[in-house]
């Protein structure tokens, strides 16, 4: 049993730590492309910022969490065992997905609300709905009940098993985690799902080059922001169903749940970065950048 459990652990920080170093060169490789000053202003490279820092942090807590009983989680990283502001990330990430789904599906073909005074409005008001949805997915791990030695069951206090909800408070709470799922995965998500379809039904009847290489681009953006998201981050919103039970909170079981969402994390910048074009665009100017800063420096020398 305790093999079995240092193996989930080392698995689970191999993972994060690779995670890790993905999107801190998608950061690094995206902010440098923002700040150039010959770019015009593009919300999509903003919003893919945004995806990889929301990542980074998921990866962060991937790494800390498996450590929670020692004093390192503590002074490694302390905000990102707290699980409420975790889920908040999570519920954030996707809508940052939603919002690119959102801004692509308008660009392509409804062109008459492109205006940028128009888009930008749209996204303001989307982005406050989507804080406040994403929020409210904090609710039930603020309120839940409590196990018997005064941890908390949803996501994780692993290995724990006395549950002893209080009937009204859990039955609010059972709820809360109905309406979570409704308005921060299955909503979103079925959007993005229907967005890009519609997106890629439309590109792919056209016999412009220019939209076929659109649709060559989508189809990527499609597969990894809609099918992949899906089936990662699947089972912990199912989790969370079944989460206030005794049987649910086994390590093994959260082990399945959390890590899918993690593996997504952690290998979303890299299949960006080998098969998407703007990362792979990013990448090479940066490293373009830096053999020349280091060619410069040794014959400076």
């Amino acid at each position: 049993m305790q093999i079995g459990l240092y193996i989930r652990v080392c698995i689970e920080l191999l993972t994060s730590a690779i995670g890790i170093f993905g999107n801190i060169t998608c950061l690094v490789a995206l902010f440098r492309v923002r700040l150039q000053s010959d770019r015009s202003y593009n919300p999509l490279v903003l919003l893919h910022l945004l995806q990889a820092f929301f990542d980074l942090l998921i990866c962060m807590h991937g790494l800390c969490s498996p450590l929670e009983a020692f004093a390192l989680s503590i002074f490694t990283c302390l905000t990102l065992v707290l699980r409420p502001l975790i889920w908040f990330f999570y519920c954030l990430r996707l809508y940052c997905t939603f919002l690119l789904a959102g801004i692509n599906f308008i660009r392509l073909l409804h062109p008459f609300i492109k205006a940028p005074a128009q888009l930008l409005l749209m996204v303001f008001f989307t982005c406050i709905v989507c804080l406040i949805t994403a929020s409210i997915g904090m609710l039930p791990l603020l309120i839940e009940p409590r196990f018997a030695d005064g941890l908390c069951p949803t996501l994780g206090a692993k290995g724990q098993k006395d549950v002893s909800p209080a009937g009204d408070r859990a039955a609010v709470i059972h709820l809360l985690i109905l309406f979570n799922l409704a308005i921060n995965f299955l909503g979103p998500y079925s959007a993005i799902f229907h967005m890009y379809r519609k997106i890629l039904a439309s590109l792919g009847n056209s016999d412009d080059e220019t939209r076929q290489l659109a649709y060559q681009e989508l189809n990527k953006t499609y597969l990894l922001d809609s099918l992949f998201l899906g089936v990662c981050n699947l089972p912990l919103n199912l989790y969370c169903l079944v989460a206030l039970h005794q049987s649910a909170n086994r390590p093994t079981v959260l082990f399945l749940a959390t890590y899918p969402s993690i593996v997504f994390a952690t290998f979303y910048p890299f299949l960006s970065l080998a098969f998407r074009r703007m990362y792979k665009k990013a990448i090479m100017e940066n490293s373009n950048f830096f053999v020349k800063f280091l060619l410069n420096k040794i014959t400076t020398a």
